[in-house]
């Protein structure tokens, strides 16, 4: 039965080969909401990536848009054809677990001062063979204090990403507005998310529900190229278009100008000199002995202290209650195609 109450929008841009991995994983799991391509491709990508749709098209409900525009206003564009009260997004190269979207929907429902809502979010490195070390939970907790300062003060000292977290439509489209209309392709690509993350708690509060959402995976296409792309030009204009944005979102909140100058200083003034990125050290011996036992005592506490706000953590059991097939279909999908499925698509004929 169709879930009319939510549209998944999937943002893809010459990665066909990551848009027919998703897809096979959707038929497999079969989702019940709407899933919408917002293709940015061009050319030959295009037309393969509209060809996909059309391949599984009569086993999921999906749709194609063909929007070349940058991404914040590729989104805003799609974003304004929604219809569903709920709304949310995948990366191509993501799997997201329908179980968790609809109780995330569930939630929003029932809960009006709530303007987001996910669960955990995963990540998964398959260039590493040992298993526990190759998957781990990300950080991720609920941001619900009545203040606003408040929860931009933890969501800016402990940040996560829940930038594809359900959202209710009107402010998620808004806020892609807000974001379109102050950067750039040529921004840093950190700033546009900070925006969304900080919008995401001055509107309301913001879920974490204590099952799985999504597995992300890394690889070259989206970890190195943010070092990259980090190193653009003229990074104090970018900061400072950001902080006169997010000033003044701040400000029509009821937030004190000085207060919120003194917090997007502390927190995000480092955006200024974006060449830190590219600093790498080298660990002596004792330096990687040392993070080693870190390592093991964080896990230890993980065991003692489960709330524990931590950068990421071992996947637990109670993690992927009431999603497990669903985490091993992603499980799976990913591992066998770390680098998506390639053409011809015999393996998404198969799953289908």
């Amino acid at each position: 039965m169709h879930d009319n109450r939510l549209t998944c929008l999937v943002p893809t841009h010459n990665r066909p080969q990551f848009l027919r991995r998703l897809m096979s994983f959707f038929v497999e799991v079969q989702p019940q909401f709407l899933i919408r391509i917002i293709d940015s491709s061009e050319g030959s990508a295009a037309t393969e990536n509209r060809s996909i749709v059309d391949g599984v098209s009569h086993q999921l409900q999906v749709d194609y848009q063909n929007i070349v525009q940058p991404f914040y206003e590729k989104l805003s564009t799609g974003l304004a054809s929604v219809t569903s009260p709920f709304v949310t997004m995948c990366a191509d190269d993501d799997c997201l677990f329908p179980e968790t979207v609809t109780r995330s929907v569930d939630f929003l429902e029932h809960e009006p001062t709530y303007e987001s809502a996910m669960g955990h979010k995963a990540l998964l490195n398959t260039t590493k063979k040992f298993w526990p070390g190759s998957l781990k939970v990300l950080k991720g907790y609920s941001i619900d204090s009545e203040s606003v300062l408040d929860r931009c003060r933890l969501m800016a000292t402990q940040w996560y990403s829940n930038f594809y977290a359900v959202y209710r439509t009107p402010t998620l489209l808004h806020n892609f507005r807000i974001v379109a209309a102050n950067s750039s392709p040529k921004s840093l690509p950190q700033l546009p998310e900070m925006l969304m993350s900080q919008f995401s708690v001055l509107r309301g509060r913001a879920k974490v529900l204590p099952m799985m959402y999504s597995i992300w995976q890394r690889h070259e296409t989206n970890w190195t190229n943010m070092v990259a792309k980090a190193l653009q030009s003229q990074p104090e204009l970018h900061y400072e278009q950001f902080r006169a944005c997010l000033l003044e979102q701040m400000q029509l909140t009821g937030i004190d100008r000085a207060e919120a100058e003194h917090l997007i200083g502390d927190w995000y003034g480092h955006y200024r000199f974006p060449e830190m990125a590219k600093l790498k050290c080298r660990l002596s011996v004792g330096e990687q002995l040392s993070r080693s036992v870190r390592g093991f005592a964080e896990r230890l506490e993980d065991f003692i202290r489960p709330d524990q706000v931590r950068h990421c953590r071992s996947v637990r059991s109670c993690d992927l209650a009431g999603c497990r097939s669903t985490w091993q279909a992603a499980v799976n999908v990913i591992r066998q195609f770390p680098q998506g499925i390639p053409k011809p698509a015999s393996h998404l004929k198969r799953s289908a």
